[in-house]
């Protein structure tokens, strides 16, 4: 068995043990910021990133939101999704970087000294990963949750991700329903 699949088998078993749960403190902060102007938007916005989902209705859709290392020292973090958020949008914890932690510090010296290699930055796995499962299952139309990857004693670094999930009816479906 390799390093980098013992690793993965680890971090996901660790993952199912903790449950996936946060405190009510932390659940109270998973809230969006006031509008503010977003240079990666270039417009004003409460998140940082939106992402579009979609499936035919009866179908599942997943994505995966990586989240790379900010700072030069550890960092605490954890992450989930607002009070509002539709629930046909989940984690999926066990393929997830743990819902609570320290996210290591960035790794500049390798980069600058030009000795990461190709194989150096696929196993790099400093970053956080966000597995995001929308399942509508018979519902059709548009569904939004929101992801905030908060950053408590760096309020100012935290993340918000607006996740937009678009189910439309299949082609079963379609071919089904009576014409209007």
């Amino acid at each position: 068995m390799t390093g980098k699949i013992f690793d993965d088998e680890r971090r996901k078993t660790k993952s199912a043990r903790s449950l996936a749960t946060l405190s009510p403190e932390k659940q109270a902060q998973l809230v969006l910021p006031e509008e503010s102007f977003k240079v990666t938007k270039m417009a004003m916005s409460q998140t940082d990133e939106d992402f579009v989902m979609e499936c035919n209705e009866g179908e599942e859709a997943e994505m995966v939101i990586d989240i790379e290392p900010m700072f030069l020292t550890k960092e605490e973090y954890f992450y989930g999704f607002t009070a509002d958020s539709d629930p046909k949008f989940s984690i999926e914890y066990i393929e997830s970087s743990e819902i609570e932690g320290e996210m290591d510090p960035k790794d500049h010296a390798a980069k600058r000294d030009g000795t990461a290699t190709s194989l150096d930055r696929e196993e790099d796995t400093t970053g956080i990963e966000i597995k995001i499962k929308f399942a509508p299952e018979s519902a059709v139309g548009e569904f939004d949750a929101y992801l905030c990857f908060m950053f408590p004693n760096e309020k100012a670094f935290s993340k918000f991700y607006k996740i937009t999930g678009k189910s439309t009816m299949g082609d079963a479906t379609r071919d089904a329903a009576p014409p209007v």
